[in-house]
């Protein structure tokens, strides 16, 4: 008998019962009420009922969300090259939400290693909603290179998966309770 948890196949794998047994004696290790069965050699996917996220693709990468959800924790933007000489290099918008302590039990994740920070997967639009009108032009024009604000920020779209640690990214929706820390050392923003 399957605990209350929802079970899915990674990549089409089915689950045979001894396996689906193995993951509900995992469940009880967890104590979630949701554990996804991914592929041979990922760890068990725990998605926390207080998500409200539904998986909706898995792939060789990771896994996808439907839903948005509610998170707070500090906003990391800069402006990275593509290479270390300027002049042969292309400036880009890297954005990064490194998430509140209390966060990260929220978020679904691999086994018992969780995400530390949500990359933004629309840096330009996160700006926008995250800080005020003038310091996002600002940014956006490249005139301040690097800035940071905490806040609580809406997600959509959210995707997590394992590259040696775990990562999360996510789609910024809105922005809300906005404290500007100003300007801060660079972000690593990993290679992932």
């Amino acid at each position: 008998m399957r605990s209350s948890g929802t079970f899915i196949g990674f990549l089409g794998n089915d689950l045979s019962p001894s396996y689906e047994q193995t993951l509900n004696s995992r469940h009880h290790v967890y104590g979630h009420d949701s554990l996804i069965a991914v592929a041979d050699g990922m760890p068990p996917l725990v998605d926390p009922p207080e998500s409200g996220l539904k998986v909706v693709k898995t792939t060789d990468d990771g896994v996808s969300f439907a839903g948005q959800i509610r998170v707070s924790g500090t906003l990391h933007v800069q402006w990275l090259e593509t290479t270390a000489n300027p002049a042969d290099s292309t400036a880009f918008l890297a954005a990064s939400i490194e998430l509140d302590k209390a966060e990260l039990e929220r978020l679904p994740y691999f086994g018992g290693d969780k995400a530390p920070e949500v990359r933004v997967d629309n840096p330009e639009a996160a700006v926008r909603v995250a800080f005020d009108k003038t310091l996002a032009a600002l940014i956006l024009d490249k005139s301040k290179k690097i800035a940071e604000l905490h806040g609580s920020f809406l997600l959509s779209d959210l995707s997590i998966g394992e590259c040696g640690s775990p990562w999360a990214s996510g789609t910024v929706v809105s922005a809300s309770g906005q404290k500007y820390l100003g300007s801060a050392q660079p972000w690593d923003f990993g290679d992932c």
